[in-house]
């Protein structure tokens, strides 16, 4: 945020809240821009710790981990019936 760009958690949180709220429409501005300060930056990455960005970034991360694990045993089973194969036609 400190380079005027947003990760996805905060705009997750961002558009996601329940309700527009003015003094974070100027935090993002601020932010944006480029010339918020360090405490600004800190309010917003407390609201968006406290709206659901964080929460949502696990669960991406969780996603990601089942897929890759998904591939990973996948990969294993091809890998063991090709072997399987090259054991019988010898």
């Amino acid at each position: 945020m400190r380079e005027g760009k947003f990760t996805l958690p905060a705009i997750y949180a961002y558009l996601t809240s329940a309700k527009v709220i003015p003094a974070i429409e100027a935090l993002v501005k601020q932010i944006k821009s480029g010339e918020a300060t360090n405490d600004q930056i800190n309010e917003m990455i407390q609201f968006v710790k406290n709206n659901g960005g964080m929460d949502m970034r696990l669960k991406v991360m969780e996603t990601i981990v089942t897929r890759q694990n998904i591939f990973w045993i996948v990969s294993r089973i091809i890998s063991i019936r090709n072997r399987y194969y090259d054991m019988l036609i010898m």
